[in-house]
């Protein structure tokens, strides 16, 4: 397979795309008497404004389960995401990559026929969920609210989460305080509520979603404010048990652990009990987000994820910022202890 020819990736400048110059001399040859000097000064300013820069290293896969189709992990189908978002032609893109058009269209095909793009009215745009920076930065202050009035809730109500770890089989063997992280990190208020939010919050079951559209997306992260970004990682998966990895999205690993690694196991029976206890503490975590979602359904409707994707979808993601400020607000008041690197388990299933 041909390598993406990586030396002209690195930095892109949207705009370079657009040709200012060609733009503003545009402008320039149209202004007549009716057109002011005050008018063509904000035109040009607007025109400066335009100018951002892509650096398409800095975009990282995010996928809440492995998927055995495509791996969108592969550089270029990134790349080409991304292209896409931005409005960047695919000339642009042969050139960045020096594939030839009948890879590029291989591309396109694979790309679509997983649905991570659609096509309409001769553009192809991506259906998953992309954010850059100032999304980013965006979004982590619209959870606010939400993360603070959750932080709260698990801060006033320690002694019952205390009492349904207990009843796992875990706890038997093993104290609250080792599996804390996990267990209200990701099943009370992090993944563990992903389903009972689509079901539940937006009437919408994953089941009906792409589980391309729902569990990847593509999002920038040289900002120190994605140390902050949570969410769990299955780094290997049988019929027998799923090898899982939660906590800071920077520490998270790729490679096979040795079985010596393997001292946290949840039982199949305690899987099970897993799932009860979410959808249980649904009914206090669901209150909060409902009497938010009307803001939330403003800031879409108003940014630029209406035209791009559904408001479902974004939702799902948007969630992420939620509990992911949740956790760091609970780790600042010393409710939560952060493992000093991430939580690496394994879950028994049931076989046969």
């Amino acid at each position: 397979m041909t390598k993406p020819y990586i030396s002209t990736w690195n930095r892109v400048t949207k705009y370079d795309f657009i040709r200012p110059m060609n733009k503003l001399a545009t402008i320039m040859r149209h202004c007549t008497n009716y057109i002011s000097l005050v008018t063509f000064m904000f035109l040009l300013f607007t025109s400066c404004k335009e100018r951002r820069e892509i650096n398409f290293n800095n975009y990282k896969v995010y996928k809440i389960d492995n998927n055995y189709n495509i791996d969108i992990n592969q550089k270029y189908y990134q790349l080409f995401l991304v292209c896409m978002k931005y409005n960047i032609p695919i000339s642009t893109y042969k050139t960045m990559t020096q594939f030839s058009d009948s890879r590029i269209s291989q591309i396109i095909k694979d790309l679509e026929l997983y649905k991570y793009i659609k096509k309409s009215e001769n553009k192809i745009k991506p259906v998953i969920f992309i954010a850059d920076n100032s999304d980013v930065e965006k979004l982590f202050k619209l959870a606010e609210n939400s993360s603070t009035r959750i932080a709260d809730l698990i801060t006033n109500d320690t002694t019952n989460i205390v009492a349904e770890f207990n009843k796992l089989k875990i706890s038997e063997k093993d104290k609250f305080d080792i599996w804390e992280y996990l267990f209200i990190g990701n099943i009370l208020i992090g993944q563990g509520q992903l389903f009972y939010i689509s079901d539940s919050l937006l009437n919408d079951n994953l089941n009906n979603n792409s589980f391309n559209v729902c569990y990847n997306s593509i999002i920038e992260n040289n900002n120190p404010i994605l140390d902050n970004f949570y969410y769990i990682n299955y780094i290997d998966g049988t019929s027998a048990s799923s090898i899982c990895e939660f906590g800071n999205y920077q520490q998270l690993t790729t490679e096979y652990w040795h079985d010596n690694e393997r001292k946290y196991i949840i039982p199949a029976e305690d899987n099970f009990k897993l799932f009860y206890i979410a959808k249980n503490y649904s009914n206090k975590i669901l209150p909060i987000l409902k009497s938010e979602l009307p803001r939330i359904k403003e800031y879409y409707t108003n940014s630029h994820y209406n035209r791009e994707i559904e408001f479902n979808v974004f939702y799902y993601w948007y969630y992420h910022f939620i509990y992911s400020k949740s956790i760091k607000k609970l780790i600042d008041n010393r409710i939560l202890k952060k493992p000093e690197n991430n939580f690496k388990y394994t879950r028994l299933n049931y076989c046969g």
